[in-house]
Parts: structure tokens; C-alpha cells; sequence
């Protein structure tokens, strides 16, 4: 059913000619039962590249396919429409500050609830969006999920920090996640109990591969861990090490499992910033400021 008849459906109730929810058909009934608390449905509008996504001004609430979508959220303040189609998603939020001020002009603050900060701006005339996911599974779990799901947005690409586990990687070196190893129970949401290692975007991944070797760039594509426990007194590390993993960080498995449920686009890219074998390390300052290959990457390919 698209919106011209969800319209029909509300004219017809507000006529008479269908009394009351109980008399209608279940499909028109679940539209009915939405349209009956978003009133004012005459002024609804199509949000431009937000995924067909309608948007009721009186209301403040979006819907899509006859589900209303809560706009603004507990953990997002934007208002629908205010982010870009790709949204780029480092963990920390003045990485994302730092990002918006040097890369992006016009960049405007959409989000800052709990101090994750969300930009949308223009990079090389292209709007681009870029906030924070925090760190971990559930944090990252929480803004791709609403992102994807209740602002439209399409595609997501992780910029962040990980720890080499492939030897012949170093410092400041890019990885590029194709898929995520994990010992999170973040999927068993989905229903499944085995063990899910989920993959990337290949249109993304390929991208990124073109556009690394376009622009002079040393980027590794293979798989991640991302790993729930950042202090790990066990040896999975190594155990990863044997089986070929790149390298270790912490949110990559998460946003690759909400973009296949979602049916969207993500992709990973990490620069190395420490080794747990050697004990090498960048420290903060420079893992904040220093990952500016990376943010240049990813803009080229959103």
C-alpha cells in the first residue's frame, strides 16, 4: 500500500464510509491505527534522500511503510532530514568534531545528547554527515541501529583505532574491515545462535580499495575481531592472529549485523594505533588527531 492510499484511507474515515478500525481490513487497519496519531496528514511530505521517509511537520514524527518512526530519539536530537544519506561514525566524539571543523564546510551540529556529537556538512560539495558511536558493541548497537532504522540513512562507514594483530602491520597503517570475527551475543537478537562472523558492503569495500590506490594509499582489506573485553587475559588474540585476522577493535561485528538487518550499507576503517604483541602505542593526542588519512578516505568514497 503507498502513501496515496494510506491518503484514500484516511479520507474515507474521516468521510464515514468506514466507521471505526474494527470494520476494516487488518492491512488497512495497521494503517489506520498510524494514521489515527499522526493527524494532519495533509501536510506530511517527502524528506529528500531519506530513504522514502514522511515526515509530518504538526506532529514532529516521520513514518515510512506505515510505521511511525520516534524522531527525535532518547540518544538523537536531530530532527528528520538532518543527516546526509552516509553518515561517517568514529568513536570518539571530538574525532568527530575534529573532523567536521577540518573537513567539512557549512558543517552544522545536529546531535550532541550525552556529548556525541553529530555534524552534517558539505565535503567538496557533497553533503556528509558525521557523529559519534561511542565505544563498544551496545553503543554502536544503539546510534547505527536508529540511524538506519528512524533517520534513513543508508550508508555507514566506521572510521576508528585498532589494535594490529597481523604482525607485519604498523602504526598509522589502514585495515579495511571485510568482515568481523566477534565473541559478542550481540546477533543472537536476530534469532540465530551460531556463531556470525558478518561482512561488509562489497560496493563500499570496493570503493574504498579504488579510491586507497587512486590516491597513493597503503590500505589492508581482511577480516577484524571485534571484541567485547578490551582488558583480555585470554589468548583469543593470538588464536585470531592464527586464523588470519588483521587486527582487533570493538564495534565493526555490531554495525555490520544492523546494516545487513536493515538491509544497508557499512564498511570499517581502521587505522593502527597500537600493537598488543610489541607494546607499541600512539597515545591520545594522536590517536584524536592523527588519523586524517583515514577521515580522507572514507569522505572520498561517502
Amino acid at each position: 500500500m503507498d502513501f496515496r492510499q494510506v491518503a484514500c484511507a484516511w479520507s474515507l474515515r474521516n468521510f464515514g464510509d468506514l466507521p471505526s478500525s474494527a470494520l476494516m481490513a487488518p492491512a488497512l487497519r495497521k494503517y489506520w491505527d498510524i494514521l489515527s496519531q499522526n493527524a494532519a496528514l495533509s501536510i506530511a511530505k517527502p524528506l529528500a534522500e531519506s530513504g522514502g521517509l514522511w515526515y509530518n511537520a504538526l506532529t514532529k514524527k516521520t513514518f515510512r511503510e506505515g510505521f511511525l518512526m520516534p524522531i527525535p530519539t532518547p540518544h538523537i536530537t536531530a530532527k528528520a532530514g538532518d543527516f546526509a544519506p552516509t553518515v561517517l561514525m568514529p568513536g570518539d566524539p571530538l574525532r568527530s568534531k575534529l573532523l567536521a571543523d577540518t573537513f567539512l564546510t557549512d558543517a552544522k551540529l545536529v546531535n550532541n545528547v550525552r556529548g556525541v556529537q553529530g555534524y552534517t556538512g558539505l565535503y567538496k560539495g557533497k553533503r556528509v554527515s558525521v557523529m559519534a558511536s561511542g565505544m563498544g558493541s551496545p553503543s554502536i548497537g544503539i546510534y547505527s541501529y536508529e540511524l538506519y532504522n528512524f533517520y534513513g540513512v543508508e550508508n555507514i562507514i566506521r572510521i576508528g583505532s585498532a589494535g594490529a594483530l597481523n604482525q607485519d602491520l604498523k602504526l598509522r597503517d589502514i585495515v579495511i574491515g571485510m568482515s568481523a570475527y566477534t565473541n559478542s551475543t550481540y546477533g543472537f537478537h536476530l534469532g540465530f545462535r551460531g556463531q556470525i562472523a558478518p561482512c561488509c558492503s562489497y560496493r563500499l569495500l570496493r570503493a574504498a580499495m579504488d579510491k586507497a590506490e587512486e590516491m597513493g594509499m597503503h590500505a589492508v582489506p581482511g577480516a577484524l575481531y571485534s571484541s567485547d573485553v578490551f582488558y583480555d587475559s585470554s589468548n583469543t588474540g593470538e588464536i585470531m592472529r592464527k586464523l588470519g585476522v588483521l587486527a582487533i577493535e570493538m564495534e565493526a561485528s555490531t554495525l555490520y549485523l544492523n546494516a545487513a538487518q536493515a538491509g544497508k550499507n557499512a564498511l570499517c576503517i581502521c587505522t593502527i594505533s597500537d600493537n598488543p604483541v610489541t607494546g607499541e602505542e600512539l597515545d591520545a593526542t594522536e590517536r584524536q588527531q592523527s588519523f586524517t588519512h583515514m577521515m580522507e578516505l572514507a569522505l572520498e568514497i561517502a
